[in-house]
């Protein structure tokens, strides 16, 4: 498949995703509120933070080496497995611990049970990270996207259950994610059959050599989730949890424009893990300059429709979410430059760039939110991540330039071959893929 299939597969199944999580999260919050909708991303946001500290980079290390031909899919695979109950297990363990440390400041309202249904999920989330990348290593992007997609539809169906028809409110939210999280894990299992024989087998030479070639990727990853993910517990410090509930509904919507930036960027890494640097060095730039020019125009869509579509559809008490987001939406669009470049740099074994440039960022976005927050509120918080984004992205972005040597307006400004390269292929395999499903109806 071209790059240009390939990422339609995977922008095909991210829309797909983004209509089930827009629905889904629409339910969830309008049955919610804002109160409880802030309790529920706080006991979200857990799982999803260790399991992206957690995971020592072992996921990209599994797409490297399987790209290189440097270990067995089976070996790689047996790993992977073994790690998802051992690792994950360690996880869970340090998860539960970590919340009955902090429980007096992020959990006082939250029974500590829920607790313990919603980090149960994390050995289930680190497989499907680990599996994920082992399909982008052999470049088999469609079983990639059926591992990706089949939560958002199982989340979609549990929560109609349990929140709407059963009315469990935060704890039918949370045992939806957990019960997601073991059919994902099922069918992950399925899926690797086609690739090699899953079996329980633990290499400890492989083992140390991911850790090694990962941990730099890993660190990076780290700094970019605190960078993401700091100002929730900033608010939660600062303010209450309806205001978290508040501000993370503009984040949700605002990071929809990651939709073609994120498909881009998994297949860029999958791919530049599997040519020489001189193709990288070409394709890179292009698909920086096509996916800004795209991001862009979905940004100044939700600037102008977002005053009316968060009260409309979520409710006018969720009104509050739409300065936030407006806010967010300028790095927000910034970032989809970091989300191409650390690809690209992780793909090349380069990511100790992305660490050093994010990890000021996250510095810079840490003092503007403790400044900010009790000034302005959610409103502050938006504001700072989206100054130390910009930053962050525009610095990695002219550091790129110079590692490549290429200018930046090479990596900014689209030409006229991008359209006839990219976008009109993308435009016309869609309109195809369309046409398709409607004749098939």
């Amino acid at each position: 498949m071209s790059f240009v299939q390939k990422s339609l597969s995977v922008i095909r199944n991210r829309v797909f995703m983004i209509i089930l999580s827009l629905v889904s999260g629409v339910i969830v919050t309008r049955m919610l509120g804002p109160s409880n909708r802030g309790s529920f991303e706080i006991l979200m946001l857990y799982p999803a933070l260790i399991v992206a500290f957690g995971n020592l980079g072992i996921g990209n290390a599994n797409l490297y080496f399987i790209a290189k031909k440097r270990y067995s899919v089976e070996k790689i695979v047996g790993n992977s497995l073994s790690l998802t109950f051992m690792l994950g297990g360690v996880l869970f363990a340090f998860t539960l611990a970590l919340a009955y440390l902090t429980a007096d400041f992020m959990f006082e309202e939250i029974p500590f049970y829920y607790c313990l249904l919603a980090f149960a999920a994390i050995p289930m989330l680190l497989f499907q990270r680990l599996t994920g990348y082992i399909f982008l290593g052999k470049e088999m992007i469609h079983l990639r996207n059926r591992l990706s997609i089949f939560p958002a539809i199982a989340i979609f169906f549990l929560n109609i259950l349990l929140v709407v028809i059963l009315k469990m409110s935060v704890l039918g939210a949370v045992i939806s994610q957990l019960l997601s999280g073991i059919l994902t894990f099922i069918l992950g299992f399925y899926l690797l059959q086609k690739i090699s024989r899953p079996r329980l087998t633990f290499d400890y030479n492989l083992l140390i050599e991911s850790v090694k070639y990962g941990i730099v990727p890993f660190l990076a990853l780290v700094i970019i989730n605190l960078n993401f993910k700091m100002d929730i517990f900033l608010i939660k410090y600062f303010l209450d949890n309806t205001q978290v509930g508040y501000y993370s509904l503009g984040v949700s919507l605002a990071e929809k424009i990651w939709l073609v930036p994120e498909a881009f960027s998994l297949v860029l890494f999958s791919r530049v893990s599997n040519i020489e640097e001189r193709e990288a060095d070409i394709l890179t730039p292009k698909v920086c300059r096509i996916t800004l020019l795209f991001s862009i125009a979905v940004s100044l869509f939700l600037l102008a429709t977002g005053n009316f579509i968060i009260p409309f559809i979520y409710g006018k008490e969720f009104k509050p979410s739409v300065v936030p987001l407006f806010l967010l939406l300028p790095g927000v669009v910034a970032m989809t430059l970091y989300l191409l470049i650390h690809s690209d740099l992780t793909g090349r074994g380069k990511a100790a760039i992305t660490l050093k440039i994010f990890s000021a960022a996250l510095f810079l976005n840490l003092v503007l939110n403790i400044i900010l927050i009790p000034r302005a509120g959610i409103n502050g918080a938006a504001l700072a991540s989206t100054i130390s984004y910009t930053l962050g992205a525009l610095s990695l972005s002219y550091i790129f330039s110079k590692e490549i040597h290429v200018s930046l307006k090479d990596i900014f400004i689209p030409r006229r071959s991008d359209y006839r390269d990219y976008l009109f292929p993308l435009f016309a395999k869609s309109k195809s893929f369309c046409l398709a499903l409607i004749s098939r109806k």
